[in-house]
């Protein structure tokens, strides 16, 4: 799976890495950090072991054997993962079920797992299970800690979206309060967007002023990820009675859903059953001009 190089270029199969604050920084620079902290790790723990033997040696082994146990349960968690974004979803779950749990921190590492199920549920269509599961995962990670933000944050919005879908909206207006603390990086700033317009779309929220929609759609057409967000913001200038730029914010929806217009149904079953038709109308529009 390659990097990314920044967020407006992820294509699909790509990865990108997101700092805490929201940012997208280098696969190779943090390759290179990881790879300073193994070799100062080892060069510390071979001294050591040269130094004083008897007290390095079994100290280095009782550090290394756990160590060398959560590499190898990481490792198994993305695989399960990659199945899942290959649509191979009951492997995935039973990749999940012999997981077992891991021997280090582990409620943060079992939120992992917990959001991949809610995930999966996703892609199921199974709305009211993902919620299950990212309740799971907000009491494993109940607040953003160090090196588990994304996970923290991509489940608070992805909760917010499917209470919204369900209809639940006390719970789906307290939950878009919590979203709103999120940091102010650019990846959690392109994701606020979406779940404003999709919390305007169930009359949750309010309809962002002519200027703000603007500004949103140009810098949503700078994405290759931004599917969700065009649709709704043709569906605002529509309402505003902009037929020109809803016409240009739904034409250019359907490329850009990132895993694809039936997963992103499947997912937001309630959204697609306005949006999917308008978005079929606009393509065929676009290509009787082209």
């Amino acid at each position: 799976m390659s990097d990314a190089k920044d967020l407006p270029s992820l294509r699909p199969g790509q990865r990108i890495l997101i700092a805490r604050d929201g940012r997208v920084v280098s696969g190779a620079s943090h390759r290179r950090r990881i790879l300073a902290i193994r070799v100062l790790a080892g060069a510390a723990a071979a001294s050591l072991a040269v130094l004083n033997p008897v007290v390095g040696i079994p100290l280095i082994a009782g550090v290394a054997i756990p160590t060398i146990a959560v590499v190898r349960w990481s490792r198994q968690l993305r695989a399960a993962l990659r199945l899942a974004l290959d649509d191979r979803l009951d492997e995935a779950s039973r990749a999940l079920d012999a997981l077992g749990a891991p021997l280090l921190v582990r409620s943060r590492r079992l939120a992992n797992v917990a959001q991949l199920r809610s995930f999966i549920a996703e892609r199921r269509g199974d709305l009211a299970a993902a919620v299950a599961h990212a309740d799971d995962c907000a009491r494993l990670l109940p607040s953003p800690r160090k090196g588990y933000s994304i996970v923290y944050w991509t489940n608070q919005y992805n909760r917010a979206h499917w209470l919204i879908e369900l209809g639940r909206t006390d719970d789906a207006r307290a939950q878009l309060a919590a979203c709103g603390r999120a940091p102010g990086g650019e990846w959690y700033r392109v994701q606020y967007r979406f779940l404003v317009l999709h919390a305007a779309f169930a009359k949750l929220a309010d309809v962002p002023d002519d200027d703000k929609l603007s500004d949103w759609l140009r810098d949503a057409l700078r994405y290759n990820h931004t599917g969700g967000t065009l649709a709704l913001l043709g569906w605002a200038f529509e309402a505003r009675g902009d037929a020109d730029a809803a016409q240009l914010a739904y034409s250019e929806a359907p490329s850009r859903f990132l895993k694809g217009p039936a997963f992103f149904a499947r997912g937001y079953p309630a959204l697609w059953k306005t949006l999917g038709p308008k978005l079929d109308a606009a393509t065929a529009a676009a290509e009787q001009i082209n």
